[in-house]
């Protein structure tokens, strides 16, 4: 099931995003950054497969303000991990 961990407005910079799943998770998951200027252009949509009890990274680089969204899915409602 995948869940929106954050989404909103960010100033221009690096932007690390890391996710760590429980081990008890059935399967792996995946974490999800998606970056757009405000002028639409510069998109960007890096991901990670983090196995069960792992954690995985992701960065945008933004050059100029804009929309970042967050979004992780472990598969399952009942799985779940720390960003």
């Amino acid at each position: 099931m995948a869940t929106h961990v954050f989404k909103g407005n960010i100033k221009a910079g690096t932007i690390s995003v890391t996710f760590f799943s429980d081990f008890s998770n059935v399967d792996p998951d995946l974490l999800i950054a998606r970056y757009g200027d405000s002028g639409g252009g510069n998109a960007q949509s890096p991901h990670a497969t983090v196995a069960p009890g792992g954690s995985g990274t992701v960065q945008v680089i933004a050059p100029q303000p804009g929309l970042l969204e967050v979004l992780v899915d472990t598969g399952h409602d009942e799985e779940s991990g720390r960003l």
